[in-house]
Formats: C-alpha cells, sequence, structure tokens
C-alpha cells in the first residue's frame, strides 16, 4: 500500500496535474465558461430525448449545433488545454494500471 501512496503523490506533485487543476480553476472561476458548458449539457439532454423518441429531423438539427457549440468551447485555450491535459493524465494512469496489473498477473 505504501508503494502505490508513494505513485499518488508523485501523480498529485506532478508539473502535469498542477497545470491541470490551474486550467480548472481558470475554467470554473469563469462564468462564461460555465454557462456554455451548462448550455450543452441541456442541448445534449433534448438532443438524447429526441433520438429516443426517434425524430431524426430534429435530432439531426440538434446535433449539429451541438456539435458546434462543442467546438466552439474546445476551440478556448484553456479548455484546450485542460482537455489534453487530462487526457494525457489519463494516459498515465492508465499505463500506471498497467503495470500494477501486470506486476499482479506474475503472483497468479
Amino acid at each position: 500500500m505504501n508503494n502505490l501512496q508513494e505513485i499518488l503523490a508523485e501523480i498529485t506533485n506532478s508539473s502535469l496535474y498542477i497545470e491541470l487543476l490551474e486550467a480548472k480553476n481558470i475554467i470554473a472561476s469563469n462564468p462564461v465558461y460555465l454557462e456554455e458548458y451548462k448550455e450543452i449539457l441541456m442541448l445534449q439532454k433534448k438532443l438524447v430525448q429526441e433520438e429516443v423518441k426517434n425524430e431524426v429531423s430534429t435530432s439531426s438539427k440538434l446535433r449539429l449545433e451541438y456539435l458546434f457549440r462543442l467546438e466552439q468551447l474546445k476551440s478556448k485555450p484553456v479548455v484546450k488545454q485542460y482537455l489534453a491535459l487530462l487526457d494525457e493524465l489519463n494516459q498515465l494512469i492508465h499505463s500506471v494500471e498497467g503495470i500494477i496489473n501486470d506486476q499482479l498477473n506474475l503472483f497468479e
């Protein structure tokens, strides 16, 4: 368990994690980003509802609007940076998980 705590400490003290938190805080403190995200989630919910009802014409229009608004938000530099850092962190965690699984498989 001690090794796992060391790994977690390494990750949470890494520049990657610190940059990720900084970007997250910038986004969270900006009401414009939060409002845009909230609107995108509402569009996503409407889109799912229309697809469940099998409303093809409405869902097609909603899908285009949803994707357009999502790309607009993702094009903002801090959001783009946050998503790239988040992806990098997820890859790191996946790699650590793979190493742990490989080590556990040695005992089987």
